[in-house]
């Protein structure tokens, strides 16, 4: 990779894109809203989006590769299963937006994506065994091991949100019933949230209904400035996310965790919970080391460079 790259990390709510140069540095960034359905219109929206940071970092079109990092399974440059963006399935995300651009067009797995970035540049860089967990409104995750990325048979290595952790538990977006992504993610812990308000655990500000309240980031807000319950609500997911990495853990062996999205850049609040948490659940814990557990260098933008990266790589 010489030129200047492009990565469009396409989430459930919103779509960030990014150019950066050779060394990982974010030439330039914006964002809009995610692609409401998978019409061609609302795909050639999000090319303007990055017609606009190119011009923005300088970049000429011709010369720019980009990679659009999707959550869910990825074949061949499509989504062929996604709970949380359903109405790009089976879409030529790809076709039109090299159309609409004049680029070359890769799309990959967004946790995928953020790991290749935390990988080369991050908090990943010079780990042989290490996993990215990303916590959104979801759970993603993917691998490298023993110093090579993990892909498995069709390239779904990684949907670790859609691990079962209680049978029979919550219905999950997925169709299953129990997935951690249920009990760890940013929609859990707006969901305890909202219990410990309803049972008079926590006194918070509630603005729900109000546009663009988020409850899960008014809980973290709230933990910062010390509001009495908030810590005992984010104690509950961290429960919940050592419950899930111990499993990794004990399968895999790994030195090291990076957590992403945006709840993961929120990791000083319950780390060191998580941390005490996998010392009780790991079997052999004292003689597997301490595990490195932190946020993600590029925070919230690691899944968009990491596009960037993967898609100049094609």
């Amino acid at each position: 990779m010489t030129a200047p790259a492009a990565g469009l990390d396409v989430g459930g709510t919103k779509a960030l894109c990014v150019v950066i140069d050779a060394s990982g540095t974010v030439l330039a960034e914006g964002e809009a809203p995610s692609p409401v359905d998978g019409s061609r219109s609302s795909l050639e929206a999000l090319g303007a989006l990055v017609a606009g940071v190119l011009a923005t970092a300088g970049a000429d079109p011709s010369e720019t590769t980009l990679g659009v990092g999707l959550a869910g399974m990825v074949a061949q440059g499509r989504l062929v299963v996604s709970p949380h963006l359903p109405h790009l399935v089976g879409v030529d995300v790809e076709g039109v937006l090299a159309d609409a651009l004049g680029v070359a067009v890769r799309g990959v797995n967004d946790a995928d994506a953020a790991l290749a970035a935390e990988w080369a540049w991050g908090s990943a860089r010079g780990a042989r065994d290490v996993a990215m967990v990303t916590l959104g409104t979801g759970i993603g995750g993917s691998f490298v091991l023993d110093g090579r990325p993990v892909a498995g048979r069709g390239g779904f290595a990684g949907e670790i949100g859609h691990m079962v952790v209680v049978p029979g538990g919550e219905p999950c977006a997925c169709g299953g019933r129990g997935c951690w992504e249920r009990y760890a993610s940013g929609e859990a812990l707006a969901r305890y949230a909202r219990a410990a308000l309803d049972e008079g655990r926590l006194d918070l500000d509630d603005g729900a209904g109000e546009p663009g309240y988020d409850l899960a980031r008014a809980l973290v807000a709230a933990a910062r400035a010390e509001v009495p319950g908030a810590a005992a609500v984010l104690d509950e997911l961290a429960h919940w996310l050592a419950l899930g990495l111990a499993n990794l853990v004990v399968a895999l062996d790994l030195e090291r965790v990076v957590l992403g999205g945006g709840l993961g850049a929120e990791a000083d609040l319950y780390a060191p919970t998580v941390l005490e948490d996998l010392g009780a659940r790991l079997e052999g814990a004292a003689a597997r080391g301490p595990l490195a557990l932190g946020p993600a260098a590029y925070g919230s933008r690691a899944g968009a460079v990491g596009a960037a990266r993967l898609g100049a790589r094609r």
